[in-house]
């Protein structure tokens, strides 16, 4: 082996031991004092001004010495914004930098390490999209260090704008749902249910109004929210029982078109007999066709609909099928009554009547023999009681007869 090649394995070895070396050194949290975390106000709105400071220090004199060497950076979602950060080193003096949204701070090395970093925001804050959102007012980063070595410093911003329109949306939403409720009853459908998630949902509303009106940011979106979740509740209950009725109704109509198909095919049958009946036999098919796609595809479509939840889209199935049966009904209707009026007159019998001269005899009968006719209605009643009469004579004498006997 060549004496440079030996002088270059050398170098190799001590800049791969350098490199471990290095790598060993990645900061973690334990090499860092907690950070001590300023207070923020529960909310504040956009415009407000935003001022505080914090400091990072080594968690022990050995740590100290870890913290120089690297990069630091701090940025933050404050507008006009300005970062001041000032490494303060141990046994030494001290050097700042200043910048705007973002800020990276390069810590030289020194003998005794770092004793601490302070880092000073200020800004205004911006207006955000949601009634309540979270903003970062700092966020660090650490080269060479574990991820998310610190946390980020986060306030909430409350767009009370956004918090109206919301209120209003919800207190509209809660009305329409409550004129569909109404209707659905009238209708004989009952809406217990979503009445009950309505009036929950009114409850959380009113509570809504009362703390956004108190400036209670936190408490009334909590509220709204709560109020808006049982607004969907009730909206889907209605869009249940709603596909649920509609589909009653498309399958009543759909099992009274089918009774008429069936009395065509029992026209039919008779009008084969005597009229040529190939066209109307076509009709007839298409209508069984047509009932029986509705019945086994839509209808079947709408009530897989309904059972995974997705009443919405089984009410439109439900629309579709119920303008088809109503679509099948007249084109019935149309072919049976055509059909009704190629059918053959049923002949009448006629029925004797009595004739006046039939009726002028009867009465001169009645009139000309009426003394005979009360002679011998007489007689019969007489007889009649005589015979009565003699059946009571003669069961007295049995019946005296036996008691004679058992004396």
């Amino acid at each position: 082996m060549s004496k440079i090649t030996r002088v270059l394995i050398t170098i190799a070895v001590i800049m791969l031991s350098a490199s471990l070396s290095f790598a060993a050194e990645t900061l973690t949290k334990s090499n860092f004092a907690e950070l001590v975390i300023p207070k923020f106000n529960d909310f504040y709105k956009a415009s407000e001004q935003v001022q505080f400071s914090i400091e990072i220090k080594p968690k022990t004199e050995n740590d100290a010495v870890k913290l120089d060497e690297r990069t630091y950076e701090f940025s933050t979602e404050l507008t006009s914004p300005k970062i001041r950060a000032t490494i303060n080193y141990r046994n030494g003096g001290s050097v700042s930098y200043e910048g705007g949204e973002y800020l990276q701070l390069a810590v030289g090395t020194w003998q005794y390490g770092v004793e601490s970093i302070k880092v000073e925001v200020s800004g205004k804050v911006p207006e955000v999209d949601k009634r309540i959102e979270e903003i970062t007012v700092l966020k660090i980063g650490v080269t060479d260090a574990e991820k998310n070595i610190f946390p980020d410093l986060k306030i909430k911003v409350v767009n009370p704008k956004l918090f109206g329109n919301y209120i209003t949306s919800l207190t509209q939403k809660i009305s329409e749902l409550r004129k569909r409720a109404d209707g659905l009853e009238k209708a004989g459908v009952s809406t217990a249910t979503a009445k009950k998630y309505l009036d929950i949902a009114e409850s959380y509303i009113n509570d809504g109004k009362r703390f956004f009106n108190n400036e209670k940011y936190i408490e009334a979106n909590t509220t709204l929210t709560n109020a808006e979740d049982n607004l969907i509740q009730a909206e889907n209950e209605l869009n249940r029982i709603d596909a649920m009725n509609r589909l009653y109704k498309v399958e009543d109509k759909l099992n009274k078109v089918l009774d008429k198909i069936n009395e065509i095919d029992a026209i039919l049958v008779e009008l084969r007999k005597t009229t040529p009946t190939t066209k109307y036999d076509i009709k007839f098919e298409e209508f069984k066709d047509t009932y029986k796609e509705i019945k086994n595809k839509k209808i079947e479509l709408a009530k897989d609909y309904i059972a995974q939840g997705l009443f919405e889209d089984a009410i439109v199935i439900i629309n579709s099928a119920n303008n088809e049966v109503d679509k099948l009904t007249t084109d019935v209707n149309n072919l049976k009554k055509e059909l009704e009026g190629l059918m053959p007159t049923p002949t009448k019998t006629a029925v004797a009547t009595p004739t006046p001269n039939t009726l002028d005899k009867i009465s001169s009968f009645l009139r000309e023999n009426a003394r005979k006719i009360a002679i011998y209605t007489g007689i019969i009643v007489l007889l009649i009681a005589i015979g009565y009469a003699l059946s009571r004579i003669i069961k007295a004498y049995r019946k005296r007869k036996k008691w004679d006997e058992l004396k």
